[in-house]
């Protein structure tokens, strides 16, 4: 089984190189596909890495 690496939004700009807002925009109109864990936004690395390869 592929292991998944899941992110937080903050460690999510520093990959995307975007800020907070944005990622959180692209989350509210269902363009990266997130979880909410504990309250937070999180993010896996294969689902962020297969929406960058997808024509946006």
């Amino acid at each position: 089984m592929e292991e998944k690496k899941i992110i937080t939004v903050k460690q999510n700009d520093e990959y995307l190189q975007l800020d907070e807002y944005t990622v959180y925009q692209l989350t509210c109109y269902d363009k990266i596909l997130f979880q909410k864990i504990a309250g937070q936004c999180k993010l896996t690395i294969n689902i962020i890495d297969k929406w960058i390869s997808e024509d946006r």
